[in-house]
């Protein structure tokens, strides 16, 4: 009896010693080390990415409006700005945008033949672009679903 207490004790102490760092849970190429859950949730965080998705609209020279944000995984304060014509600056409280692991997506604009591009700038700015086939144009934002991606 005092055997097999003894064999789980080990097992259960190497276990311990054998848990997953974040940095191997993230990179998930390690099978000899034990997940615990929060392993496994920061492995899906690391692979899913966190989302922040909101409505916006812009007219004349004005900057963009946050009309409802949908979703916020990112935190911090989100603000906007009209840098040029078609193009606009997001900007976050928080250094939340991850060089080369930050996505930028918008859908639905006011026009048809409309290009719009947004891209990482720094770990608190994104910046996104508005044109047409004539060039850039404001205008574009309404009720546009704007999705920024952190993996």
């Amino acid at each position: 009896m005092s055997r097999k207490w003894f064999q789980r004790a080990q097992d259960v102490s190497r276990m311990n010693r054998d848990v997953a760092t974040q940095a191997e849970a993230e990179a998930g190429t390690n099978n000899e080390k034990v997940m615990t859950p929060l392993r496994v949730g920061q492995h899906h965080e690391y692979i899913e990415g966190k989302v922040y998705r909101a409505l916006i609209s812009q007219s004349g020279t004005n900057a963009p409006t946050i009309d409802q944000v949908l979703l916020d995984e990112i935190g911090g304060v989100v603000t906007t700005a009209r840098d040029d014509v078609g193009s606009y600056i997001i900007t976050n409280s928080l250094s939340v945008f991850t060089e080369g692991r930050t996505a930028v997506s918008m859908r639905g604009c006011t026009q048809s033949f409309m290009v719009m591009t947004g891209n990482w700038d720094s770990e608190t700015e994104v910046v996104l672009f508005t044109s047409s086939l004539t060039g850039e144009e404001d205008n574009v934002f309404d009720g546009t679903i704007l999705e920024i991606v952190v993996y």
